[in-house]
């Protein structure tokens, strides 16, 4: 069998950029933090606690971050010429968690990174920098005078440009002739991906043309004060093609805007649009069809090519820089089976002829058959005890059958049964990706993964141990809220046709689930799991979690807050902080 750490790390998805350099899997099969020369043993640093949980903070791989973002748009700039300067701020909304922020601050000073803010909150937690080197703050939301007040007090020594994205601003910025301002114009151009509807003409953000030339007739001063072209991409923007499309218009808007009187705007804004990839399969709406450097050369060729001028480029991507650095850990505290096995005690005539089936197709048409038995059983029989018993084993009887069949079928014809599997949607590929088990684990997908919740967000999930073994069955995340939605269950695979396994490697050692095809892209209902051993510390972290989550997070069931471990290389040496352990009793062990 060829299953290894080698198969793990791509079934876990540990192969990308960020990944292959700060995890790794050490000889014991448990994940480690790879720092600076030092192997960081993750369940180690929570189990050492007794801790149900935490959040584990990489603060080196935010400045990583920062490093990858400057370094590909100075490549582009030298690969095509540009003459403008690179001005990235940090969207405070991304993460505003006091030592997320601080992080960005001091190791930005090489960089000049500056902010992007859009309340008087926000605006209040950097204004404790203001004797500080000065920065770029890019304002934007709704305002007001208190947020215009603390602004015209810190443009003294910061470059503050305020957004107008309404007739209101433009009467509020009438009054403060010392703040700069930024035009925030919407696009006709629709972006991609899970936020798409927050681009385009229907935006809730920025400006229509016909109610710029009503703020110009009414206020001539606006065109003098404009510094930016702002506008808004959307978030996560998963297609290049549609990327394309969006800087081009931008450049279009900015080159009218300046031949019609708006002849002081040095600034573009493209916004926040360049996707983090929670996934590194390329045709997948959580993840992007183009690279970082791809994102700065795109962006970089058409100003050259299309601007009239040389504008300097304000990045804001917040997402991209914080998203990695936060791992969430938690414990498994119990586990539960989907269904009791019949155990071969009754003969049913329909599972007889699943058992009979001699190839996918064969399997794929018997098993809509027992779909409509099934069915048909459901609306006849009353609602009693002994209907349920019967229906409960009939059920398992099938859903068994159909999974050890197929597994048959597979390691018989391998490819030529996969691809057959995989030709239309079908009851035998369902049943192949479905959970077998319930993992409880001790904490709240509320408080501190939300996303999941709102926007149906992925993140990666992996075991903190026993990865030098094959997973035994799928499971399903469980919180420890009383709501219905407080369930993990997505898992996706990409691996590649080129890599060494065996058929046996395809499934899980205990329940036969699917967990890969070799060259496909397959969404599990299951997270590949092992079974907790008696009195084991068997720990799972989501990756991935570092951006908005923190912001985001929800009270459900009083379940909030979660100890944190803050890990950092200061003078290369090592340092692990904890805080909020407290929280932890809030927790089941």
């Amino acid at each position: 069998m060829v299953w290894g750490k080698g198969l793990a790390r791509r079934l876990y998805g540990l192969t990308g950029v960020v990944w292959s350099k700060y995890l790794d899997i050490d000889e014991r099969g448990r994940l480690i933090v790879k720092l600076k020369g030092y192997k960081i043993d993750i369940a180690k640093l929570v189990s050492d606690k007794q801790l149900p949980g935490a959040h584990i903070r990489i603060l080196p791989i935010i400045r990583y971050m920062m490093d990858q973002v400057y370094e590909a748009f100075m490549e582009a700039f030298r690969k095509f010429g540009y003459k403008g300067a690179f001005k990235p701020v940090y969207p405070l909304k991304s993460n505003s968690t006091p030592i997320v922020v601080d992080t960005i601050w001091r190791y930005g000073i090489k960089y000049s990174w500056g902010f992007n803010a859009g309340t008087y909150p926000e605006v209040k937690l950097i204004s404790k920098y203001i004797n500080e080197k000065p920065r770029l703050l890019v304002v934007d939301g709704i305002k007001d005078n208190k947020l215009l007040d603390l602004l015209s007090k810190m443009c003294d020594s910061w470059e503050i440009i305020v957004d107008i994205e309404s007739m209101r601003d433009a009467d509020l910025l009438s009054k403060y002739q010392d703040l700069n301002i930024g035009l925030r114009v919407k696009v006709t151009s629709k972006s991609s991906g899970l936020w798409s509807h927050s681009s385009g003409l229907d935006s809730k953000f920025g400006l229509l043309i016909n109610t710029l030339d009503e703020m110009v007739e009414k206020h001539p001063w606006v065109p003098n004060r404009t510094v930016l072209l702002h506008v808004h991409a959307g978030s996560q923007i998963t297609d290049k093609n549609r990327l394309e499309d969006i800087i081009r218009e931008t450049i279009i808007l900015y080159n009218n805007l300046v031949k019609t009187g708006f002849k002081n705007i040095r600034y573009i804004d493209f916004g926040g649009g360049l996707a983090y990839p929670y996934i590194e399969a390329s045709n997948h709406v959580f993840s992007a069809n183009y690279s970082l450097n791809e994102y700065a050369e795109i962006l970089v060729k058409e100003l050259v090519k299309s601007a009239e001028n040389t504008p300097d480029i304000v990045f804001e991507g917040g997402r991209y820089i914080v998203a990695p650095h936060r791992i969430t850990v938690t414990k498994i505290i119990d586990t539960r089976p989907y269904s009791t096995s019949d155990r071969g005690e009754t003969s049913y005539p329909i599972v007889e002829e699943i058992k009979n089936t001699e190839n996918i197709k064969e399997l794929v048409y018997v098993s809509r058959k027992a779909r409509e038995v099934i069915t048909r059983l459901m609306l006849k029989f009353p609602i009693n005890i002994e209907s349920r018993r019967i229906l409960e084993k009939l059920l398992t009887s099938i859903n068994e059958a159909i999974t050890s069949k197929a597994y048959e079928i597979i390691h018989r014809d391998n490819d030529k049964a996969l691809e057959e599997l995989i030709k239309t949607p079908n009851y035998v590929l369902e049943e192949l990706v479905s959970p077998t088990r319930r993992f409880f684990a001790s904490f709240s997908l509320f408080s501190h993964l939300p996303d999941t919740i709102i926007a149906d967000q992925y993140f990666k999930i992996i075991p903190l141990q026993r990865l030098n073994e094959k997973p035994e069955v799928l499971g399903v995340i469980s919180d420890l809220t009383c709501d219905s939605m407080g369930e993990y269950s997505s898992f996706i695979t990409f691996l590649p046709n080129n890599i060494e396994y065996e058929t046996e490697d395809l499934f899980t050692s205990l329940d036969h689930k699917l967990m890969f095809i070799p060259g496909k892209t397959l969404r599990l209902k299951g997270v590949p799991l092992h079974i907790p051993r008696k009195n084991e510390d068997y720990y799972i972290a989501f990756l991935d979690t570092g951006a908005y989550q923190d912001m985001l997070s929800m009270n459900h069931n009083l379940l909030n807050g979660y100890p944190e471990i803050i890990i950092d290389i200061i003078n290369d040496n090592l340092k692990i902080i904890y805080e909020n352990l407290e929280s932890a009793e809030n927790y089941p062990l």
